[in-house]
C-alpha cells in the first residue's frame, strides 16, 4: 500500500539503506510504522535557521506573494544556475502575507538547498508587497553538525 510524505513531513526515519537505481539516488524511510523509498532528490536534513533579511535588497517584493517567494529566491541564489523552487506552505495573507519555499539544487554536495520562510507587507496602495523578514533553513543532503551546519 502506497502513502504519501508532505514536503514539511518531519515524522518519518530514513533507516540507513540506499541503493540506486541507473542514475536515481532512493532513500528507504519508515513512517507510521511502514517502510518504504522516497527519491533522495526529496530527502534533506533540515540544518540551522537565520534570519537573512539583511542580505536582501531592501526594496524586494512583487504583486503577490508567490512573486515574493520567487524574488526572494531569486536574489538568495544569484547569478549561480537556476535551482527548482517549490511552495511548501501558503501563501496566506492576514496582518502579513507568509509563504514557504524550498529552493533546490545548490552547486554544494553538502547543502541540498533552503527552506525560505518569508513574510511580506502589503504596499499601503494595495498593489502589491514588499518583504519584511526572510528565515532561512539549510535543507543538508549528508547530516548535520551539533550546532547546526551542513555536513
Amino acid at each position: 500500500m502506497l502513502f504519501t510524505l508532505g514536503p514539511t513531513d518531519d515524522g518519518f526515519a530514513a533507516l540507513g539503506h540506499n541503493r540506486t537505481v541507473g542514475e536515481s539516488f532512493w532513500v528507504l524511510v519508515e513512517a507510521d510504522g511502514r517502510a518504504g523509498w522516497v527519491h533522495g532528490g526529496y530527502v534533506a536534513i533540515p540544518g540551522a535557521t537565520n534570519d537573512v533579511t539583511s542580505a536582501l535588497p531592501a526594496d524586494l517584493g512583487g504583486e503577490t506573494m508567490l512573486d515574493v517567494a520567487e524574488a526572494v529566491a531569486a536574489a538568495r541564489v544569484g547569478d549561480a544556475p537556476a535551482p527548482r523552487t517549490a511552495v511548501v506552505a501558503g501563501p496566506t495573507v492576514g496582518d502579513l502575507g507568509e509563504v514557504t519555499v524550498d529552493v533546490i539544487g545548490f552547486a554544494d554536495d553538502s547543502l541540498k538547498g533552503e527552506r525560505l520562510h518569508v513574510f511580506a507587507s502589503e504596499l499601503d496602495s494595495g498593489e502589491g508587497f514588499v518583504v519584511r523578514t526572510v528565515e532561512a533553513t539549510a535543507l543538508c543532503a549528508r547530516g548535520v553538525t551539533a550546532d547546526g551546519l551542513c555536513t
